[in-house]
Parts: structure tokens; C-alpha cells; sequence
């Protein structure tokens, strides 16, 4: 158990004597130096330093959190697994914490309503965006930036996450780590070999073998039920495509060494009449815009619809396995099959869009975390969790109820009968807990990590591509810069863009009316928007 940890967190804080006065908007704490002593070098001990060998310091009582997570359902509140995994968490992290869980679909709406209302959790997950930077600036969250160092797990977090993560450097939430190269497309190489097309190199080729899963039959099955893309509303899917064709990944720099946003290029319309050509030729399932987003991996490719991917790397494995089944249980279409791919040369090489490092934050709220003990007690939570008892236990779950270990030393889940003939529920209880673990852990923790055993080949190639992507990743320039505006405005900014991307594509404006929206645009706040990016990052380079 972690029950000493935070005591001695919050020792060494009073040690440096860190200013209290680090929440957004507020004045920065005092710089910590290389030379302070981190967290990790006093963990497991028990005994007060000045006493050693006497009687054990005694235990803190229990921080009390609340806790706001997307993905999960109150629905398994009361079963006995989910009673016992929260016990060994609060146990472990010595926390007593009050949850709120939402759906995907509703969390979202739920957190805007929440920044707006004030009715704050103390733990929240968050996007990086506009209604994100409003609540920074007005003061809503801990900037944390002098604080991360001081835990053993959060230290880890790379330079280059923490800059891109950060609003003109300051940190105001934990984020959370996503691998650079995730962003990956596939096809199905098992149509490939039916109509004996070749690995896609150019959007050429990437056009042709759309054409060829569109009218070709490559299923066999003598029916017209097939498409080249599958796509659904995620606007992230031709994010991913517009770097293809020579755009920035948001931020650029242009000819003069300014920054330049990827929709003001010359080389977004090229992208966009790309988009609009393969759609109006029927190259992409119908009615793809009223697809929630990320609903074409099971509505489309788990149903033989489409053969080639736009998503994470993660999507492409999960349909195969899908649609393979099991020796035990033959899926649909055992003979599926997809190979990835991480782009196409659209006359500027390879050029593959990126995470950031990281999908958005784990922040810490100054009205539930109002003082700088409790910000180091959400923090120590924050970094407890990223111990590999606490990382496998929400990876996994319950040993011996949801996974076990094999001889080999591998974890290995029980499947649905074993759990049902043990009696314990099948339910998926710990669906959601991950999001708010940041997944920085030291190495010896990192060491400790259950993990199974990779031996088909979709996972093999999953992990390979986004390996062999992090080369060709298209940085953003940008990242880590605030512009006023855009925190005012931002929102508005995006979701007009984002609409006239959706209107081009499907044929319901024209080049003159998107010229027109986009002169729109920047009436709206977008030169300012520009300009103060610009400012921001001159400053910062001068």
C-alpha cells in the first residue's frame, strides 16, 4: 500500500515552500530545481526520518476525491467486482472517492455544461480545446507545471509531451499518454489479393484500390455491397488525410517563417477536392456523415462493407479479430485480414499526422482542490495510479476472477464461460477507469506491468506501424501556444471549419462559397486568432 507516499509528498512540498498561489491565472510557484530531492527516493519508507527504528508514523486519513470519467456506467455500481476493485483502489491510493460516470455520447455535453455551472468535480478528464483554455483562464484548474516533478511516475511524463500539452508553458492538467505513431490507416489484403492490386505507395494507388473495393467485387459474393472507404462523422479521419497532400498538422510555418494555419493553405482545398471527388464517385459508404463517430469499425467493417481504413491503429486489429473469431467460435468472415499502411505520397512523401503524446488531461480542479495539500493529494492519487498494482488492476481487473498468470508469466483473461461457471460477473465493471489514468510510469514500476502474450500477426503489425510512423510524424508548430482569441472564440473557430470540410466534401457548396467561408472565418476571430499565435511564438523564440 501507498498509505506513507502522500505524507511524504506533502513534506517535501512544505520543504520547498512552492507557493500556493499556482491555479490558472494566478502567480506561478517557485521554480524547483534538478537538485530537489523527488518523491522516489523516500517511497516504501514508513518511519518518521527523525525517529528511525521507533514507532511507525501513523497513517493519513483518506484524501476524499470525486472523480468525472467518460466511457463509464453506474449501471455496475453494485456488483461485487466492481465493490471489491473499488475497495483495492481506495485501499492502495489510502483515498475515499465519490464517482461520476457518463457514456461517450453524453460526457462531453455533460463536462461543457459543467464548466459553465461550476459543479466541478475534483479529477475531471478534459480535452485540450477552447471551452478547456476558457476554464484555465478563468482560473478553474491548478497549473501544475512545478508540481509533476515531485512524484516518482508523473517525472516521466517527455519534454516534448509537456510542450506540446502546455498553454504558453504552463501545464494544467496531467495529460494523458498516447503513442506519437497511433494514427494509422489499413485494407483489406485479402480483397487486395482477390483483384491482384499491389501495397498502395501514392494517392494514386490509394484512388485506384478505392475504385477497384467499390466496383470490382471484392468480396466475391456477385453482389454491388461494397465500398473503398470506411468512414463515419469523426472529423479526425480527414484530419489524418490532410498532411498527405502537403498540409500542416494545425500549425505550420509558411515561406516567411510565420506560423500558418492548415486551412489557409493552398494545399487544404487540394485535399479537400480530393475528398469531394471520392465521395461524389460513391468511393465511401453512404450515409457516412449521420455515422456517429467512430461507428464505421463495427456498422461498416465488421459487417464486409469497406476495405479500406482511416482511423487509430487499434480500430483495423479490433475488426479482424472480430470478424475472424476463434478456433471455438469462427467469426463472420474468418478469411478478413488487414495490412497498414501509415500514408500515401501525394507529391510530398511520407507524411503521417501524429498524437500530440497525448489525449487530453487529468486536471484538478481549484474549487474541490481549493488548497495547495489537497492539489498534492489529487496528485498523489494521480501518480499512485500509475503503479503497476494499480495499472494492471485497471488494464485487467481482478486476478483470479478476470485474469490469470499463465507459467510463462503472461496474463491471460478468462473468458466469458470461465467467469460465468466462477460465478463472476461479465460484465464489463471497470469500462471507463482507464481514462483517468495518465499511463507515466517509472521504470521499475513500468517493469512490474502485466502483460500477454502477442502472437497474431494483426497485433504484431499494429504494434510495428506505429513504431515505423513516429519518423514521418508532421510536428505541430504551434503546440503549446495560447492565442486570446481562440479561448474566447475557439470553439466557434473550429466548428465553423469543421462545417465547411463536411459541406465541401459532400457537394452542398461550392469553391466559391468555401472561399467565402473561409473569408468568413477570419472576420470571426481567425486573423486574430493568427496574429496572436504569432505574437506568442516570436515571444517565446526572441
Amino acid at each position: 500500500m501507498k498509505k506513507s507516499k502522500k505524507v511524504l509528498a506533502l513534506a517535501l512540498a512544505a520543504m520547498m515552500t512552492v507557493s500556493a498561489f499556482a491555479g490558472c491565472g494566478g502567480d506561478d510557484p517557485a521554480e524547483t530545481t534538478a537538485a530537489t530531492t523527488p518523491v522516489a527516493t523516500t517511497q516504501g519508507s514508513n518511519t518518521d526520518s527523525t525517529t528511525a527504528g521507533t514507532t511507525a508514523a501513523p497513517t493519513a486519513a483518506p484524501t476524499e476525491l470525486s472523480i468525472m470519467v467518460p466511457y463509464g456506467d453506474h449501471a455496475y455500481d453494485e456488483l461485487p467486482e466492481t465493490i471489491e476493485w473499488r475497495n483495492k483502489l481506495e485501499t492502495y491510493t489510502n483515498t475515499k472517492i465519490t464517482w461520476e460516470l457518463y457514456d461517450s455520447g453524453a460526457y462531453y455535453e455533460k463536462l461543457t455544461l459543467k464548466y459553465a455551472s461550476g459543479e466541478l468535480t475534483t479529477i475531471m478528464v478534459t480535452d485540450q480545446n477552447a471551452d478547456f483554455m476558457s476554464a484555465c483562464k478563468y482560473n478553474t484548474f491548478w497549473d501544475i507545471t512545478n508540481y509533476v516533478d515531485l512524484f516518482d511516475n508523473l517525472t516521466t511524463i517527455p519534454a516534448a509531451t509537456r510542450a506540446n500539452a502546455s498553454n504558453n508553458g504552463k501545464l494544467y492538467g496531467v495529460p494523458r499518454s498516447r503513442d506519437l505513431g497511433r494514427n494509422a490507416c489499413a485494407f483489406r489484403q485479402d480483397w487486395a489479393d482477390n483483384l491482384g492490386l499491389g501495397f498502395p505507395e501514392t494517392i494514386e494507388d490509394l484512388y485506384d484500390m478505392a475504385v477497384a473495393f467499390t466496383i470490382d467485387d471484392p468480396d466475391g459474393n456477385g453482389k454491388n455491397d461494397t465500398y473503398g472507404f470506411g468512414l463515419d462523422s469523426w472529423a479526425g479521419q480527414w484530419d489524418i488525410m490532410f498532411p498527405w497532400f502537403g498540409c500542416h498538422n494545425v500549425w505550420g510555418f509558411d515561406a516567411n517563417g510565420n506560423l500558418e494555419y492548415y486551412a489557409t493553405q493552398p494545399e487544404f482545398k487540394t485535399a479537400l477536392k480530393a475528398f469531394r471527388q471520392w465521395n461524389s464517385e460513391g468511393l465511401i459508404n453512404e450515409g457516412w456523415q449521420d455515422l456517429g463517430a467512430g461507428a464505421a469499425e463495427k456498422s461498416i467493417f465488421r459487417t464486409n462493407m469497406a476495405g479500406i481504413s482511416v482511423q487509430v491503429a487499434d480500430c483495423p486489429r479490433k475488426s479482424q479479430v472480430a470478424m475472424n473469431g476463434t478456433a471455438d467460435k469462427p467469426g463472420n468472415y474468418p478469411e478478413a485480414a488487414f495490412t497498414y499502411f501509415g500514408s500515401v505520397d501525394a507529391g510530398y512523401g511520407a507524411r503521417v499526422l501524429p498524437t500530440a503524446g497525448y489525449a487530453g488531461y487529468v486536471a484538478v480542479t481549484k474549487a474541490l482542490a481549493p488548497t495547495e495539500d489537497d492539489l498534492m493529494g489529487a496528485l498523489q492519487f494521480l501518480n499512485d495510479i500509475n503503479d503497476a498494482e494499480m495499472r494492471n488492476l485497471i488494464d485487467w481487473g481482478l486476478e483470479g476472477k478476470n485474469y490469470y498468470i499463465d507459467e510463462n508469466g503472461y496474463g491471460v483473461r478468462y473468458t466469458t464461460e470461465e467467469k460465468e461457471a466462477m460465478g463472476v460477473s461479465t460484465a464489463s465493471y471497470t469500462t471507463g477507469y482507464n481514462q483517468m489514468c495518465p499511463y507515466f510510469s517509472n521504470a521499475e514500476e513500468s517493469a512490474k506491468l502485466v502483460a500477454g502474450e502477442v502472437t497474431e500477426p494483426i497485433r504484431l503489425a499494429e504494434a510495428a506501424i506505429k513504431v515505423e510512423n513516429i519518423q514521418y510524424c508532421v510536428p505541430n508548430v504551434g503546440a503549446g501556444y495560447t492565442s486570446a482569441t481562440y479561448v474566447d472564440v475557439g470553439s466557434d473557430l473550429d466548428a465553423h471549419i469543421e462545417k465547411l470540410i463536411l459541406d465541401f466534401i459532400l457537394g452542398d457548396i461550392d469553391e466559391t462559397a468555401l472561399d467565402a467561408g473561409l473569408e468568413q472565418w477570419y472576420e470571426m476571430g481567425g486573423q486574430a486568432y493568427i496574429d496572436e499565435m504569432n505574437a506568442a511564438y516570436k515571444a517565446a523564440n526572441s
